[in-house]
């Protein structure tokens, strides 16, 4: 990323997975949609289509306090 106090930033992080997601990186998505869940909570997901907190859950072991 290319903005400053971008890398750490949850929904930087939850908006680039998704973007990452639609166009079918499937691994860069699964790497970006696991920082907001683990750094800000899976509740950064709740505005958004279910899908995509569907998606980190079926790839990331189950984080301490995380669903």
């Amino acid at each position: 990323m290319n903005c400053p106090d971008a890398v750490g930033n949850p929904f930087l992080h939850l908006r680039l997975g998704q973007c990452q997601d639609e166009m079918g990186d499937v691994a860069r998505a699964a790497d970006e949609l696991a920082r907001p869940c683990l750094l800000g909570g899976p509740e950064l997901f709740d505005e958004d289509d279910p899908k995509y907190l569907e998606f980190i859950k079926g790839r990331l072991e189950d984080p301490p306090g995380c669903w």
